[in-house]
């Protein structure tokens, strides 16, 4: 039977990361600025430098900070420590500061996160969210969870040798937190990878952290993917370890469905079939035709008609009108489906 996706409540989160750095500052010798040059040619820091300050632990307040640039800049009205205080200091207080914004996409920014430490989880970060949402329905609530390439590739990396190391040691604190909600219930977990097309050539890296994450579990797992070049990654994302993909269609008028004509489509595919990016709501007839285009392709019972993507940028009206859309969709396919099968 054709599947639809009616949420009683959007359940939308990322997984935030606690990050360390525990570079530890040479000998103090020399000017404090030969000393701070030092501190940022180490390998673990060089990379993607973004900028440093210096608190002063009685205070809290900055005593100086490099910019990425790396210009010295007092700050007004203090004095500056001697060397030896000041990299004593730095060794105990070092943080990165974060750069400017950075486009996501139209006119929607977001300040880049930095990973300067090795990544951790003190304890579950989304079950309390996927509990309370769960409790307001007795239909299942999906877990969401950001995936660890994306993750990755909307970070800066400043901690790991290679974003191989960095995207796999995400994964295994994405992992804990998937069993995590299996354990709190949740029957469907989606780990969403909208960046693993801004890489191509990564592709392997993206699918071998996925597999950490969803080893084990026994909920049935799902990825969207959303933006960008999706043809770019075909066929070689259907090697992901989930067992649906929930692809944005509607946005891109459904060429994607095309791919499907060279290579088969193998896996279950919730089809966006109304646009999360526009403010007009499409008719029940436009939805039905989407849907009508991915059974072109898949199975009834593999197709999941769906909004292309995450409807936090609309409206509380537009994001109803949208979901019932889809429902009535569903509702009109479903019986034209009934009237085509054969009597046994």
């Amino acid at each position: 039977m054709l599947k639809s996706r009616a949420p009683l409540a959007v359940l939308i989160c990322c997984l935030f990361l606690s990050l360390e750095a525990t570079a530890a500052p040479p000998k103090a010798t020399g000017s404090l600025k030969k000393q701070i040059d030092a501190i940022l040619a180490q390998p673990d820091l060089s990379r993607g430098f973004l900028g440093v300050e210096i608190v002063s632990l009685r205070t809290g307040k900055p005593i100086f900070s490099l910019n990425a640039n790396k210009m010295f800049t007092p700050a007004s009205n203090t004095k500056l420590f001697t060397t030896a205080a000041a990299l004593a200091l730095m060794g105990r207080k070092l943080r990165f500061t974060i750069g400017g914004l950075v486009r996501s996409y139209g006119n929607r920014y977001y300040h880049k996160p930095v990973i300067s430490g090795r990544v951790r989880r003190p304890k579950e970060m989304t079950v309390s969210w996927f509990e309370y949402a769960q409790s307001l329905t007795d239909r299942p609530v999906k877990g969401m969870l950001t995936g660890p390439y994306t993750m990755l590739d909307w970070s800066y990396n400043e901690a790991y040798p290679t974003r191989r190391d960095a995207v796999l040691s995400l994964a295994e604190v994405i992992r804990d937190e998937a069993r995590d909600l299996e354990r709190a219930g949740a029957k469907y977990i989606q780990i969403d990878e909208p960046a693993i097309h801004a890489r191509p050539e990564e592709i392997e890296i993206a699918i071998e952290a996925m597999g950490i994450v969803t080893g084990g579990l026994s909920a049935k797992t799902i990825s969207h993917i959303c933006y960008g070049d999706f043809a770019a990654i075909y066929p070689a994302v259907l090697e992901l370890p989930v067992d649906q993909l929930d692809l944005a269609m509607a946005n891109y008028g459904y060429r994607w469905l095309e791919l499907f004509d060279r290579n088969p489509f193998t896996k279950e595919l919730a089809i966006g079939i109304v646009d999360a990016h526009t403010h007009e709501t499409e008719t029940v007839d436009v939805a039905a035709e989407g849907i009508r285009k991915g059974l072109r392709y898949v199975a009834a019972d593999k197709l999941w008609p769906h909004p292309d993507c995450g409807l936090k940028t609309r409206t509380v009206e537009e994001c109803v009108e949208k979901c019932v859309a889809v429902v009535e969709a569903t509702k009109v396919v479903r019986k034209e489906l009934a009237k085509t099968k054969v009597p046994a």
